[in-house]
C-alpha cells in the first residue's frame, strides 16, 4: 500500500508539472476548467498530502525504533531480574514467608505485560531487610535500584502503548 500511495503522488506531480509547463496540455484541460488557479490548488493540496507522507513515514520510525529500544531494556530488565531471583530463591530457601511475599516459586509469566508484571511485583516487594540479605550473597545495591525503576518504567510504557 505505501508503495501505491508513492507512486499515486509521484504520477500526480509529474501531471501537474506537465499541465503547467505543456502547453498543448494546458490548452486542453483548460476547456474542463483547470487553469493556473485550479492548478496552483491542486500543487498546494498535493504538497500537503506529501508532507502528511513524510510525517508518517518519521512517525513510524520513531515508533520502530521505540519498540527496539524497550526490547533492549526489557532484555536488560530480565536478566537483572533472573540475576536477583536466584539468589532471592537461595536466601530465602527456608523462609516461606519471603518465598510467597516475593513469589519465588512457581512458573514465570511468559507474556510481556505479566512477565513485566510480576517483575515489578517482585522488585517492589523487597524490603531494605530483604535487599540486606541479597546484598550478603552478592547483589549489588545499585542494580537493585536500577531494576526497581526500569521495572516501572517498562510497566508503565507497555500500560501506556496498550492505550494508545
Amino acid at each position: 500500500m505505501k508503495k501505491k500511495i508513492e507512486v499515486r503522488m509521484l504520477a500526480g506531480r509529474l501531471a501537474l508539472e506537465n499541465a503547467r509547463k505543456n502547453p498543448q496540455i494546458k490548452a486542453a484541460i483548460a476547456q474542463y476548467g483547470y487553469n493556473d488557479a485550479r492548478l496552483r490548488e491542486g500543487e498546494e493540496k498535493l504538497e500537503a498530502a506529501e508532507q502528511w507522507q513524510r510525517q508518517q513515514k518519521d512517525l513510524y520510525a520513531n515508533k520502530t525504533e521505540l519498540s527496539r529500544q524497550l526490547a533492549r531494556d526489557e532484555q536488560e530488565l530480565v536478566a537483572l531480574y533472573t540475576n536477583h531471583l536466584t539468589i532471592a530463591r537461595f536466601a530465602f530457601r527456608n523462609d516461606e514467608a519471603w518465598q510467597n511475599t516475593l513469589q519465588l516459586n512457581g512458573a514465570r509469566v511468559k507474556v510481556r505485560a505479566g512477565k513485566l508484571q510480576q517483575i515489578r511485583t517482585f522488585y517492589r516487594r523487597l524490603t531494605n531487610p530483604a535487599i540486606n540479605m541479597l546484598k550478603k550473597l552478592g547483589a549489588v545495591t545499585e542494580e537493585i535500584t536500577q531494576a526497581q525503576a526500569m521495572a516501572d518504567a517498562l510497566v508503565d510504557c507497555s500500560a501506556t502503548a496498550k492505550i494508545r
